[in-house]
């Protein structure tokens, strides 16, 4: 086929279309129409419209203070069904039902994305009024148990690019400056799970550990979340063990191997 032919099998417009939603995805921040522009070196005005199109069907979102585009919640969905049939959270669920039934509060699975948390898989706990969220919802890193989970066993060099702007504050309780938050993850290293102390929503406490890669690398968190009231000091503790322990079996599945591994408590 003459290179300069159009392929007629396919539709351009299309084709464009998710070229121009593979840049987006590919970039480490949100983009704007110049940056897109200078990529795919079309018009303007015709990428303008491409990105008018596919955020009204919500697959971009425009940031309306930034004017920059990033990828939107229709995304999320469709990575939702994709999800299912990824072995992390399939080798995670029963480890989601298990910690539910030893803590009777809702237990999650999270992916990161960009700069957040994206929940992929959830089990409602069974006590009363329990904490429940959104599949495909996004959480910071900076002030829930899932995001530090991830940043206390991210490399340096990519935690710094993650938290590479101030933190904001959710509640009274959020760890406002990176020196502070450093010694948080030093703690969450040390001892392999992490806690949102009513950091992001007030009242309500959160536990999560890391599941790792054969490479050592956090790939996915678990953890729960639960009114504070249940979640005393005592509990976080013996919650928190029982959590690490569960990802690290998680884990080993994934070829991620240590010592702790063996002697399991969870059932």
């Amino acid at each position: 086929m003459n290179k300069k032919q159009k392929d007629t099998r396919i539709i351009q417009s299309l084709d464009k279309g998710l070229l121009l939603l593979e840049i987006i995805e590919h970039e480490t921040y949100p983009v704007t129409l110049n940056t897109l522009w200078k990529k795919l070196g079309w018009d303007k005005a015709t990428i303008l419209r491409m990105c008018n199109t596919l955020e009204r069907r919500d697959y971009i979102r425009r940031d309306p203070s930034t004017k920059q585009y990033s990828l939107g919640l229709k995304i999320f969905g469709l990575y939702e069904s994709i999800i299912k049939h990824i072995d992390v959270q399939k080798m995670a669920k029963p480890y989601l039902e298990r910690i539910e039934r030893e803590t009777r509060e809702s237990t999650h699975l999270a992916f990161l994305f960009e700069k957040s948390v994206v929940f992929i898989d959830k089990v409602i706990g069974g006590a009363p009024n329990p904490v429940n969220v959104q599949i495909g919802g996004r959480e910071p890193l900076h002030c829930t148990a899932l995001g530090k989970a991830f940043l206390a066993f991210t490399p340096d060099e990519d935690r710094k690019n993650l938290l590479d702007g101030p933190l904001k504050k959710y509640t009274a309780n959020s760890i406002e400056t990176i020196e502070r938050f450093q010694k948080e993850l030093d703690t969450v290293r040390e001892q392999g799970y992490s806690v949102d102390n009513e950091e992001y929503i007030s009242g309500v406490r959160c536990v999560a550990a890391p599941v790792m890669n054969q490479s050592g690398q956090p790939v996915a968190a678990i953890g729960i979340s639960a009114p504070k009231e249940r979640l005393p000091s005592s509990l976080v503790v013996k919650y928190g063990k029982y959590i690490s322990q569960a990802a690290l079996e998680i884990s080993a599945w994934l070829g991620y191997t240590r010592s702790e591994i063996s002697g399991s408590d969870v059932p």
